[in-house]
This record gives C-alpha cells, structure tokens and sequence, in this order.
C-alpha cells in the first residue's frame, strides 16, 4: 500500500519527465526583390496534436508575372508548395501555433483560395496575405504600415510589435531553412 510520502514522490517524479507534446511552428520568411514569388510567406512544420505530421509553405502571388502586375490588379493564386527559392529567403522570427492558430492560418489561406482573390501589389499582395495570417493568430499587425510593399521591412516591423510572443530569427544560420523546425 503507498503511503503519502510515496504519492507524493511519484507525482513529482512524473511532473519533472519530459512530456512527448505535438507542436506546429509558424516561421515567417522574406526575401530581396527579384523573379521569384511570393517575396513573403509562411512555412508550417511539426506535428499536430493528433500526431499529423505538416510540413506546408503558404504564400500569395500573381498567378502569371508580368509588368501587368505593376498597374493593375491579376489573377492571383494560394502558392501551397514549397518555394523553390527557400534556400535564398530569409526566416525573419517563428512561433508555435496550437492547433487553433494552424487551422485559423489554414483558413486565411482557403478563404483567398476559395475567393479566387486577384493580386494587386498595392491592395492585396503578399504581404497583405502573410499579415492576414498573422492577424489571424492573435498577432498585432500594423495596418497603417509603410511596408506593405516591401517583406523584410513589414516582417521586422510585425517582430517588434509582437517581442515576447515571436522568436526572432534575424540572425538566424543559413542552415535555419533546411532544418525540421529551426527552434531545437
């Protein structure tokens, strides 16, 4: 028969192991201007608590580039594969999601999906659909933002807004990109 002290003993043997918990990470990448788009998308990575595993890449580009995109607003399209340019893009700060937060990021990118949302670069680019996933999830975005048409400014500025809540990754090793998570 357990005593107390042995009871007690146990929980606290069981409340100092490490607890195996599913975990979805969020890392929010940019790169320099040039051919490839989207110049600002997500990567999602882990597992999900039923023991999914993900690993997706969510952006938002013109469906064809053209100098059109510079006037008027094109067809637009969900980019759901990997970047083929990752290794050149810049992981700008992370966070893990709950499984609330991955379906609701899921979500922004079916609704621009499903919408069948045209790309306009000043009204809806990529960045306006990274800052949708960001608002989304509970982070603070900055819709008055002078960066709505430049990443790297828009992502640095949504890290200082949200310290305490993202990882930032500005500095980052270059390897960052080829690894599961990047946080281990």
């Amino acid at each position: 028969m357990f005593n107390r002290i042995s009871v007690l003993l146990f929980i606290a043997v069981l409340a100092v192991l490490p607890i195996a918990r599913a975990q979805v990470t969020a890392t929010y990448y940019s790169m320099d201007f040039g051919e490839n788009f989207p110049h600002a998308f997500v990567h999602l990575t882990g597992t999900r608590d039923d023991g999914t595993p993900v690993n997706k890449y969510l952006g938002f580009s013109a469906r064809t580039v053209t100098p059109a995109i510079l006037v008027s607003a094109v067809s637009g399209e969900v980019i759901r594969r990997t970047p083929r340019y990752i290794d050149v893009s810049e992981p700008r700060f992370a966070l893990v999601l709950t499984d609330e937060q991955f379906e609701a990021i899921n979500s922004v990118a079916d609704y621009w999906e499903d919408n069948k949302l045209s790309y306009d670069l000043n009204q809806r680019n990529c960045i306006h659909f990274v800052a949708d996933t960001l608002h989304v999830i509970g982070l603070t975005v900055n819709w008055e933002s002078e960066f709505f048409k430049k990443p790297k400014g828009f992502l640095r500025e949504v890290g200082r807004l949200n310290v305490g809540y993202v990882i930032d990754l500005e500095d980052a090793p270059a390897s960052y990109a080829n690894t599961a998570h990047g946080l281990d």
